[in-house]
């Protein structure tokens, strides 16, 4: 994804993938997220 300098993403990901193990089992948490967040944009993330 490509913006022009006045339209830069200050946070941008791209395909992002996590796994991890719990146990014998693998745990997909994300898949393949992509996230772009703009100047003056509001971002919350939560989790466990």
């Amino acid at each position: 994804m490509r913006y022009a300098p006045s339209d830069m993403a200050l946070i941008e990901l791209a395909n992002v993938t996590k796994t991890y193990a719990q146990g014998d089992s693998t745990v997909t948490a994300l898949r393949n997220i992509t996230l772009s967040v703009q100047k003056g944009e509001l971002l919350c993330i939560a989790g466990p």
